[in-house]
């Protein structure tokens, strides 16, 4: 399992460098508002897509190894995707409806512009989202991570690098950024075609919403719960956009970008583990459930310190070179860092939970976690 998660993260920080420079350039070919802007957008797509989700994903994730090997593994793929996408087109309506009501909460028109991004994106992330949890019960994370992290970053990077020498709209940038995602979704959706191996007719893919009623308590706790973690990542750059402006959100979305140092070694590694826990509770293999949980542990802990040392010596160079008001996100760095660092230290006792007959405790926790989010903020703007 080390050989895989060390892959997978050697991928994920291939991807990261490339993300450096990544954000070393934005800022030089657009302006701090242009990077709120965008910001906004993704952020505002990340909370929408919970709900286009239902708890799907944790769906996928928990009872795929019941169904691996059985003749209703077409049926509960095609329920559990079709309905997730019921759900999105849902939500698409509302944000239309909604449309001057989310411009409004904001001090300026700007959004207005470009508010047409937020749908199409949603589309696509949503069906990337399904894809990589596809490939994790597949085994084939390798693969998609490479998608993700080495093509999509280095052509996002050189379309970048187009822009610092030759003279292009934000606009024309974002209509990039929706193609790249677009060509990346079919290639993450070809991967799991390929993997799967199923011949499917057209009976196939119609959804038995009977056979799927009896996964909806599980969705809906795991929705929620989804809900606060993405909440504690991105509800606080839609509100720094309401209460100060885009321009600060652009400074703490830089900021939150270098952080990703630490986020991406629970992520690198989850992708393998993931799935072995899942079928280790799925078996009631409980020695396989700890040696899996403490191998990833000591991995998480191990990396986790020399991410946090070297985030903590470097950061505000960094941020230097940006220029002086992205210095005021070192804080902001250091704090989330020690969050991050903490969180590795607890392995996924989380997911094992979620996992678990007790999925509703991660429930009642995030549920409170949401709470704390929004109120602290709302208080200290």
């Amino acid at each position: 399992m080390f050989r895989k998660n060390f892959t997978n993260l050697f991928i994920s920080y291939l991807g990261l460098f490339v993300g450096i420079f990544t954000i070393v350039i934005k800022p030089k070919v657009l302006t701090s508002e242009e990077i709120g802007i965008l910001s906004t957008i993704i952020s505002l797509t990340l909370v929408t897509q919970i709900f286009t989700f239902g708890g799907s994903l944790s769906v996928i994730m928990k009872f795929y190894p019941k169904y691996k090997n059985t003749a209703e593994l077409k049926k509960f793929i095609s329920s559990v995707i079709i309905t997730s996408y019921i759900l999105l087109l849902f939500a698409i309506l509302f944000l239309f409806l909604s449309k001057s009501l989310i411009i409004s909460y904001y001090k300026n028109n700007s959004l207005n512009d470009y508010f047409i991004f937020i749908p199409l994106y949603l589309i696509l992330s949503h069906t990337t989202e399904i894809c990589e949890r596809l490939s994790r019960v597949l085994f084939v994370s390798v693969e998609s991570n490479l998608i993700r992290n080495i093509f999509f970053k280095f052509i996002n990077f050189g379309f970048l690098i187009l822009m610092f020498f030759e003279k292009t709209s934000f606009k024309t940038y974002l209509i990039f950024f929706l193609a790249l995602n677009l060509t990346t979704v079919g290639l993450l959706i070809r991967l799991s075609i390929k993997n799967l191996k199923l011949k499917w007719t057209l009976y196939d893919i119609i959804p038995d919403f009977s056979f799927i009623k009896q996964f909806t308590t599980y969705a809906f706790f795991m929705m929620v719960s989804s809900l606060a973690g993405v909440a504690s990542n991105n509800v606080d750059k839609i509100m720094i956009g309401h209460y100060l402006s885009f321009s600060q959100t652009g400074v703490y979305s830089v900021a939150m970008a270098l952080t990703t140092v630490m986020n991406i070694i629970f992520d690198s590694f989850s992708r393998i583990t993931q799935p072995q826990l899942s079928e280790c509770i799925e078996k009631d293999d409980k020695s396989g459930l700890t040696k899996t949980y403490l191998a990833n542990l000591y991995n998480n802990i191990y990396f986790g310190v020399i991410a946090f040392v070297l985030i903590t010596l470097l950061s505000l160079d960094i941020l230097s070179f940006f220029g002086k008001e992205y210095q005021s996100g070192y804080y902001v760095i250091i704090i989330i860092c020690i969050g991050q660092l903490v969180n590795l230290s607890a392995g996924m006792c989380g997911e094992i939970i979620s996992l678990s007959t007790y999925y509703k405790f991660d429930f009642y926790s995030r549920a409170i976690q949401i709470f704390v989010i929004i109120v602290s903020n709302a208080l200290s703007a």
